[in-house]
């Protein structure tokens, strides 16, 4: 005879996804910290390293260095760049295949990590960034950029380079578009909103001024000082 089940209550299906979500989580932070042991990333407790990692890291991107670029260009050689799938293989070695990936959501998620573990170290800020800051020895900077690999192109490429083209292009050129970007949401805000209020021009005219020249005092460059804010009359415009 057919046993008939009873309809799950919402709380019921609630608590049995909650308690689902928990075993997943336990069984990738469980599988995390085998891959770390057996690539020789784990500390004491069995979570990353992060010095041993950095090291590591280090000891593989040094030697991805770009320094042609169009004919002969070294981005097109996982000799002379990396991407950061070919990184976080190279430093976590026991991470799971490509295929375990595929197949299955914990191995997936575990993956995901080891990207994200490895990615975080490469930061390129000089201030923050473990390997970059390495690099300070060998006096070549980590930039993180486009790479191609059998006519695809991977924007998650990573190498070290002092190329002048590569870090103007790939280095700088990512904060100068947002800078301008800033500026270009900055006028439109104005001007909305000195058109709905007249009398605002002024007060936000001179906090942007303010701003600037905070701003400016940071920057490597001679820029415009109080008085001279009209940046299309600087610019000849």
């Amino acid at each position: 005879m057919r046993t008939v089940e009873t309809p799950r209550t919402a709380a019921e299906i609630a608590e049995a996804k909650h308690a689902a979500d928990l075993d997943f989580a336990a069984a990738v932070e469980e599988g995390f910290k085998d891959v770390l042991v057996k690539s020789g990333l784990a500390n004491e407790d069995g979570g990353p390293d992060l010095s041993v990692c950095a090291d590591k890291v280090y000891a593989e991107i040094k030697t991805k260095h770009v320094s042609n670029i169009g004919e002969n260009d070294d981005r097109f050689s996982p000799a002379t760049s990396s991407s950061r799938e070919e990184l976080t293989r190279v430093v976590v070695t026991e991470a799971p295949t490509p295929a375990e990936i595929e197949h299955d959501e914990v191995h997936a998620a575990i993956w995901k990590k080891c990207h994200s573990l490895i990615w975080n170290l490469t930061a390129t800020n000089g201030d923050r960034g473990r390997v970059q800051k390495k690099l300070d020895a060998d006096k070549l900077i980590l930039v993180r950029g486009k790479v191609y690999r059998n006519g695809n192109t991977i924007k998650d490429g990573i190498y070290v380079s002092t190329h002048e083209e590569v870090v103007l292009r790939e280095f700088i050129g990512p904060h100068l578009v947002k800078m301008r970007k800033l500026a270009e949401a900055l006028e439109v805000d104005f001007e909305m909103a000195a058109e709905r209020s007249p009398a605002l021009a002024a007060p936000m005219r001179a906090a942007i001024e303010r701003a600037l020249i905070e701003v400016s005092a940071t920057l490597p460059v001679p820029t415009l000082g109080s008085g001279e804010s009209n940046g299309r009359k600087a610019l000849g415009a």
